[in-house]
């Protein structure tokens, strides 16, 4: 899911933000695992009289992930829950 929003000065500006979100579940016979993943942008955009423009945008976003996987030989499960963050920015 994606919520955007943009604003416009005189045509020659343009400024925004927007939220996402997923999460996705998974199962098999011998593991499960979870995803969760939340972003948001922002970006500026200015066109110029010449008909130059520059662009630039910055996005964050925090995934959250779990997995609980059983070893096919009976060895017993392995778990994991991690949380990583993500950073870009262009122009």
């Amino acid at each position: 899911m994606v919520i955007p929003a943009s604003w416009t000065e005189d045509g020659s500006w343009l400024a925004g933000v927007a939220m996402s979100s997923a999460k996705g579940d998974m199962t098999t016979m011998q593991s499960k695992g979870d995803t969760e993943g939340y972003s948001f942008h922002a970006y500026l955009s200015r066109q110029y009289n010449n008909g130059i423009f520059i662009d630039t945008a910055a996005q964050f976003g925090h995934y959250s992930n779990t997995a609980d996987v059983r070893l096919m030989n009976g060895g017993g499960t392995i778990k994991a829950d991690f949380n990583t963050n993500g950073f870009g920015a262009m122009v």
